[in-house]
Order: structure tokens, then C-alpha cells, then sequence
């Protein structure tokens, strides 16, 4: 029975642990993605760029995602706030761990944009995966 009891204790201290890690790990995630958005109102796109994860960078240049953030800065404004509203947690195929970030977010010219970012932790180094965002702004046509 002590022995039960010992090794539900360690399963129960692994769990927990795990958890507070994973915590700290959107944190910093949401950090990050704070920091992006203050960039992305500066105009500061290659430094977003700079801090992307090198399989981001493989599939696109910094010329292509600059080329997307001026799109979305002529169509959604300045961004003004985000509400996380969901949030996962994952081994990264790479090793490190794998944060996604679900946010509603508000910017100058629509208030229902939803955006997801994906950060990727290495060796205490938090980078930029993947950013996905939607709007009804995207869908106009430009005249």
C-alpha cells in the first residue's frame, strides 16, 4: 500500500509540474505575441521576421511576409487588442515545446478579427512558427 500511495504521489508531482511548466511556457508565449503586435504597429516587420523559427524562414522570405504585414496593415489598420481565447500545448517536431495562441483581436478598421500564432520554445528561446489571421477585411477585393 505505501508503495501505491508513493507512486501516485510522484505520478500526481510529474502531472502538476508539467503543468506549471506549460503555464509558464504560454506565458510566454503571449509575451511574444504582444511583442509582435507592437512591432506590427511600428512598420518593424523584419524584426518580426528576425525571430522566426529557421522552418518558418524556409518557407518564407522575408520579402513574401513583409509583403503580407503591409496587406494586412492597408486592410485591418493598426492593431488596438487581443483576448486570448484558447490555447494548446505540444512537444515541437524538433524538439522544444510547441505553444499555439487563439486570440480575438481588435484593429482599426475590424473588430472581429481572430488570430492565431504559433511560438515554438528552444533552449530558453521563444520564436515565431507560424501566425494565422481571418477577417472579413482579407476578402475584399481591392478596386
Amino acid at each position: 500500500m505505501i508503495q501505491f500511495i508513493q507512486k501516485l504521489f510522484l505520478f500526481v508531482t510529474c502531472i502538476f509540474l508539467s503543468a506549471c511548466s506549460n503555464s509558464h511556457h504560454m506565458e510566454r508565449a503571449d509575451d511574444e505575441a504582444g511583442e509582435f503586435h507592437k512591432l506590427f504597429n511600428a512598420g518593424k516587420f523584419g524584426q518580426i521576421y528576425d525571430n522566426t523559427t529557421p522552418e518558418f524562414k524556409n518557407f518564407a522570405s522575408e520579402f513574401r511576409f513583409t509583403k503580407v504585414l503591409n496587406r494586412l496593415t492597408q486592410r485591418l489598420g493598426s492593431h488596438q487588442k487581443s483576448t486570448l481565447s484558447d490555447w494548446s500545448s505540444s512537444s515541437a517536431p524538433r524538439g522544444g515545446t510547441q505553444i499555439t495562441l487563439h486570440y480575438h483581436a481588435v484593429y482599426e478598421k475590424d473588430a472581429n478579427v481572430q488570430e492565431i500564432f504559433t511560438f515554438i520554445i528552444r533552449h530558453n528561446n521563444t520564436q515565431l512558427a507560424n501566425f494565422n489571421v481571418a477577417s472579413e477585411k482579407l476578402k475584399e477585393t481591392d478596386d
